[in-house]
């Protein structure tokens, strides 16, 4: 599936049906309601709602092995799917703040 089709569902809010395989290359089938498509670090990413998961999530890609646009309209407003996505963003970067100041604390002990 290619960045226009992503968008493309993104702007229509439709949902997407995934068959994707994870870091340790463990296939799962995931239906999504995506939020952006981006970059992060070196790769291309869906920022999502996971329905498996019930969760904001992260696709890389190149890990995608198969997809289709449903004809399944997100029922949540996209304001709120953002709002949601900000949080989670915001959340994963407090963490990740903390445990490099945690890791750099070690040091002086």
């Amino acid at each position: 599936m290619g960045a226009a089709a992503i968008r493309l569902a993104i702007r229509r809010r439709q949902k997407i049906a995934l068959k994707y395989s994870d870091h340790s290359s463990q296939q799962t089938r995931r239906v999504i309601w995506p939020i952006l498509l981006g970059y992060r670090d070196t790769s291309r990413i869906i920022a999502a709602w996971c329905e498996m998961r019930e969760g904001i999530r992260y696709f890389r890609t190149e890990r995608i092995i198969e997809a289709e646009v449903l004809n399944d309209s997100i029922h949540r407003r996209m304001g709120l799917l953002r709002a949601e996505w900000r949080n989670a963003a915001d959340a994963e970067r407090k963490r990740y703040e903390e445990e490099a100041k945690d890791k750099g604390s070690e040091g002086l002990l």
